[in-house]
Protein backbone atom coordinates (compact mmCIF):
# COMPACT_ATOMS: atom_id res chain seq x y z
CA UNK A 1 0.00 0.00 0.00
CA UNK A 2 1.08 3.73 -0.58
CA UNK A 3 1.75 4.25 3.59
CA UNK A 4 3.91 1.55 3.17
CA UNK A 5 6.18 2.61 -0.05
CA UNK A 6 6.62 5.54 2.25
CA UNK A 7 8.07 3.81 4.68
CA UNK A 8 10.10 1.69 2.90
CA UNK A 9 10.88 4.22 0.72
CA UNK A 10 12.36 6.12 4.07
CA UNK A 11 14.17 3.12 5.34
CA UNK A 12 15.80 1.97 2.54
CA UNK A 13 16.59 4.86 0.34
CA UNK A 14 16.31 2.69 -2.94
CA UNK A 15 17.05 3.98 -6.46
CA UNK A 16 14.26 3.49 -8.11
CA UNK A 17 10.67 2.71 -6.84
CA UNK A 18 7.96 1.33 -8.79
CA UNK A 19 4.51 2.69 -7.90
CA UNK A 20 0.51 2.11 -9.19
CA UNK A 21 -2.03 4.47 -8.72
CA UNK A 22 -4.47 3.06 -6.79
CA UNK A 23 -3.49 1.64 -3.62
CA UNK A 24 -5.43 0.85 -0.09
CA UNK A 25 -3.79 3.71 2.76
CA UNK A 26 -2.66 6.05 -0.11
CA UNK A 27 -2.69 6.43 -3.22
CA UNK A 28 0.07 6.54 -5.48
CA UNK A 29 0.15 10.04 -6.44
CA UNK A 30 0.05 11.05 -2.95
CA UNK A 31 2.96 8.09 -2.35
CA UNK A 32 5.13 9.47 -4.89
CA UNK A 33 5.09 12.77 -3.28
CA UNK A 34 6.29 11.27 0.06
CA UNK A 35 8.31 9.09 -1.52
CA UNK A 36 10.54 11.89 -2.86
CA UNK A 37 10.46 13.98 0.51
CA UNK A 38 11.88 10.94 2.56
CA UNK A 39 13.81 9.91 -0.32
CA UNK A 40 15.00 12.28 -2.50
CA UNK A 41 17.30 10.16 -4.51
CA UNK A 42 14.84 7.58 -5.66
CA UNK A 43 12.94 8.10 -8.71
CA UNK A 44 9.64 6.85 -8.94
CA UNK A 45 8.13 5.16 -12.17
CA UNK A 46 4.30 4.76 -12.16
CA UNK A 47 3.13 1.61 -13.34
CA UNK A 48 -0.34 1.72 -13.55
CA UNK A 49 -3.27 0.65 -15.98
CA UNK A 50 -4.50 3.98 -15.70
CA UNK A 51 -4.28 5.03 -19.10
CA UNK A 52 -5.29 9.32 -18.61
CA UNK A 53 -2.85 12.27 -19.27
CA UNK A 54 -4.54 13.59 -16.85
CA UNK A 55 -3.35 11.90 -13.78
CA UNK A 56 0.11 10.75 -15.52
CA UNK A 57 0.75 14.77 -15.77
CA UNK A 58 -0.22 14.54 -11.53
CA UNK A 59 2.12 11.94 -10.97
CA UNK A 60 4.59 14.01 -12.54
CA UNK A 61 3.75 16.82 -10.85
CA UNK A 62 4.22 14.87 -7.33
CA UNK A 63 7.71 13.55 -8.54
CA UNK A 64 7.18 10.64 -10.63
CA UNK A 65 10.24 10.37 -13.29
CA UNK A 66 8.04 8.31 -15.36
CA UNK A 67 4.92 7.07 -16.18
CA UNK A 68 4.15 3.68 -17.51
CA UNK A 69 0.84 1.38 -18.35
CA UNK A 70 0.88 -2.17 -16.91
CA UNK A 71 0.65 -3.14 -20.45
CA UNK A 72 3.78 -2.02 -21.58
CA UNK A 73 6.37 -5.09 -22.97
CA UNK A 74 8.81 -5.85 -20.24
CA UNK A 75 11.64 -4.74 -22.27
CA UNK A 76 10.49 -1.69 -22.91
CA UNK A 77 9.74 -0.81 -18.91
CA UNK A 78 13.55 -2.18 -18.17
CA UNK A 79 14.99 0.43 -20.51
CA UNK A 80 12.45 2.97 -19.45
CA UNK A 81 14.07 2.26 -16.20
CA UNK A 82 17.68 2.13 -17.05
CA UNK A 83 16.76 5.96 -19.01
CA UNK A 84 16.02 7.84 -16.24
CA UNK A 85 19.23 8.67 -15.36
CA UNK A 86 19.04 10.40 -19.21
CA UNK A 87 15.84 11.91 -19.78
CA UNK A 88 13.21 13.63 -17.83
CA UNK A 89 10.32 12.06 -18.18
CA UNK A 90 9.18 8.94 -19.83
CA UNK A 91 5.74 8.85 -20.86
CA UNK A 92 3.54 6.22 -23.36
CA UNK A 93 1.77 8.93 -24.81
CA UNK A 94 1.12 12.78 -24.76
CA UNK A 95 0.37 14.77 -21.95
CA UNK A 96 -1.86 18.41 -22.84
CA UNK A 97 -1.46 20.59 -19.44
CA UNK A 98 -4.80 22.34 -19.46
CA UNK A 99 -3.15 25.57 -19.26
CA UNK A 100 -1.21 25.00 -22.46
CA UNK A 101 -4.73 23.57 -24.07
CA UNK A 102 -6.25 27.47 -22.87
CA UNK A 103 -3.58 29.13 -24.83
CA UNK A 104 -3.22 27.11 -28.13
Amino acid sequence: DGLEAVCLAQSLQPDVVLMDVHMPCMDGIEATRRVREVSPRSWVTIVTSVRSPEIASHALAAGARSYLTKDTPALKLIDSILELVQTPTVVPFPIHRRDEARTA
